[in-house]
Formats: C-alpha cells, sequence, structure tokens
C-alpha cells in the first residue's frame, strides 16, 4: 500500500486489519510511503512490479503519473479514500455524503444554527467535496444558517494554530454554537487554543470531527466524530485487489465501493 504519510491516524488505524485480512487468504502485505518531491519515485513504480503482485494507492498517493505508469503495463492496483471522476477505476472509499448527513442530522437535533466548518490548507483543498456535503446538506436545513469555512494556518513554532483566524466568529454578531473540524490532525490544536481563551467543550463551543483520532475517546472532553468502517473497508480492499491480481489487471469491470461511516457520539458536541 503506497501512503503519502505515515503520520495519517487513518493508515495507523487500518493497517491490522488489512493485515490479518490479507494473512487470511496467504498473501503478504507491507506499506511504503511516498514523497512526493522525490523525483526518482516515477521510475520505482515500474520497479515494484519485481517485488508487488499489485498496489493499493492511498489517499495523495493516487496521482495521475502514478495512474498513468501503472495503467500502461496492467499492473493490478485499486484506489483507497480516493475517487477521480476523470477515470473510472476500481476504489473502496468511507461516504462522504452519508457523513455529512449522520453529523448534520445530529446538530440538527441538538438544536445549533451557526455552524464552523475547520479545515486546514491540505484538507481545504483536497477534500473540498465533503466540505461541500457539508454546505449542501445544512442548506436542507431551513433552521440553520449559512456555515462559514475557515482555512486554518500554523505557527511557525511547532503544532499551534492561528486561532484568531475564527476567534471573531465565536461572538456576536455571528457566534458559533459548533465546531466542525475536517481533519483528525486540527482537533487538538483547537481545543488547546480555546482552553487558552478559557472557552469550555462543550459548553461554550460544541466540536465534531469528521474523522477519528488517536485518543478521541480519552480526550476532555471527548471528541464526537465520524469513524471509518475500518473492518469492512479493509475486507473489501482485500478482495478486490486480489481479484485484480488474478486478472493480471485486465479486469473487465470497474467497481467504486462506498460504505457509510459511523457517528461515535460522544460529550464534545453537547446533549439533547
Amino acid at each position: 500500500m503506497l501512503v503519502p504519510s505515515l503520520n495519517d491516524p487513518f493508515v495507523i488505524q487500518i493497517a491490522p486489519y488489512l493485515q490479518r485480512a490479507f494473512q487470511s487468504i496467504g498473501v503478504g502485505f507491507s506499506i511504503i510511503t511516498k514523497d512526493p518531491d522525490d523525483m526518482r519515485y516515477d521510475r520505482l513504480v515500474g520497479s515494484f512490479k519485481k517485488f508487488y503482485s499489485g498496489l493499493i494507492l492511498l489517499g495523495d498517493a493516487a496521482d495521475e503519473s502514478t495512474i498513468r505508469a501503472l495503467r500502461a503495463t496492467d499492473y493490478p492496483f485499486i484506489l483507497l479514500e480516493r475517487n477521480l471522476k476523470t477515470q473510472r477505476l476500481n476504489t473502496v472509499s468511507t461516504d462522504s455524503s452519508a457523513g455529512a448527513s449522520l453529523v448534520i442530522n445530529h446538530i440538527d437535533k441538538l438544536g445549533y444554527k451557526n455552524i464552523l466548518i475547520i479545515a486546514d490548507h491540505k484538507s481545504f483543498s483536497q477534500y473540498n467535496p465533503d466540505i461541500q456535503d457539508i454546505v449542501d446538506t445544512i442548506a436542507q436545513k431551513p433552521e440553520m444558517n449559512k456555515p462559514v469555512i475557515i482555512e486554518m494556518d500554523k505557527h511557525s513554532n511547532g503544532d499551534d494554530i492561528n486561532g484568531f483566524q475564527f476567534e471573531k466568529f465565536l461572538r456576536p454578531p455571528y457566534r458559533a454554537d459548533v465546531m466542525i473540524i475536517m481533519t483528525a490532525n486540527l482537533v487538538y490544536p483547537v481545543m488547546k487554543f480555546l482552553r487558552g481563551k478559557n472557552l469550555r467543550v462543550p459548553q461554550d463551543m460544541a466540536i465534531i470531527s469528521m474523522e477519528e483520532g488517536v485518543g478521541f475517546d480519552l480526550m476532555y472532553s471527548p471528541v464526537t466524530c465520524l469513524r471509518k468502517p475500518l473492518a469492512n473497508l479493509s475486507v473489501k480492499v482485500v478482495n478486490m485487489i486480489w481479484s485484480e491480481v488474478r486478472n493480471s489487471g485486465k479486469g473487465k469491470f470497474k467497481r467504486q465501493v462506498s460504505l457509510t461511516p459511523e457517528l461515535m457520539i460522544r460529550s464534545s458536541c453537547g446533549t439533547i
């Protein structure tokens, strides 16, 4: 499996499930990080076929040049958590539209009306369709106001964020009720900033994450989040890539599988 980074919580979470799923059919499994700035990588793609029967491309690892190189040699591969509208490929992903509906419906039950959507630069550009799913779902709720979308910057001194970008929306006239945070890596910096401003979660500001992070259930307050169906994703991935391997990358049918995530309701979003 080619991954953009080993720091991605999703890689850490799904790797054991994939390992077990491949072991159950007697197939080895390895993880390789891809450096997009390494010009030698394009030459390595062709060499992978000598060592690996097939490839799983996770997220940004599925760039156009890599896909072209793999298709040119009929190399068996599938995409995980990556959908390309311009090409019909074998993909397994979490249904972002269903996830948006779960989150917004829960927020609606809680009675929140003013919503901040928080994204870092990468998630803002890469997952724009996911943000649009949230905006479209909110638009179907006449009692909710149009959300404010904030693209966060990080300070140069580590993982701290520039919270002043959204601080003005925490008081009137907008006075946000809830933050929807697009990526797990932003949750702790946001909560740290709120604590520094003596703002309580969820009493003063509710928080929901669109991704699950390591230790979210141990934080104070425990974070409500969307949990990807890791076991089901792994089974689908293994079955699909093994089918491609048996067909030598020339399978006639291309399948796009989307699985619905689960909303893990914890204290950070308040109670009904």
